[in-house]
């Protein structure tokens, strides 16, 4: 099984669906494979990133107005990308908005607040208080974040 297979949803789109999405933002969980960092004409950092889930490899583009992103990703690591899908030559593509590691999620209910604690399973000093909500709605059942 491949580790982004277990994240799905309305919102969540897959590698295989992505051309059905042409020109619109999309939300997708993948593991990255490939980075090639490059510079510009103008010497700006902007990176091309193939990545994939369980549907199959997809390139991604991030260009130099998003390059802080580039200090945020790493090869093998699971993120959920955000961004457009558009197409160069018969290829589709996308353009990167935000990439966010996907980290472990821990909740904490108090009196009517959660707090939303996320950190790498792996480095427990990394787990962070990184949302606190006030609950206004109660929902029961089963929520992925």
């Amino acid at each position: 099984n491949h580790p982004a297979s277990k994240y799905t949803g309305e919102d969540v789109v897959k590698v295989k669906d992505a051309p059905n999405y042409f020109d619109k933002y999309v939300k997708m969980v993948v593991m990255i494979s490939e980075i090639r960092q490059i510079k510009t004409k103008k010497n700006e950092d902007m990176a091309f990133v193939t990545a994939g889930d369980e549907t199959g490899l997809m390139n991604y583009v991030i260009f130099p107005k998003k390059n802080s992103l580039l200090n945020v990703i790493k090869h093998d690591k699971l993120y959920i990308v955000y961004g457009q899908v558009t197409r160069k030559d018969y290829n589709y593509q996308i353009v990167v908005s935000n990439i966010l590691e996907v980290y472990t999620a821990i909740f904490l209910c108090k009196r009517n607040h959660i707090h939303l604690f996320s950190g790498d399973d792996s480095k427990p000093d990394s787990i962070r208080c990184i949302q606190f909500v006030r609950i206004t709605d109660i929902y029961f059942g089963v929520a992925r974040v």
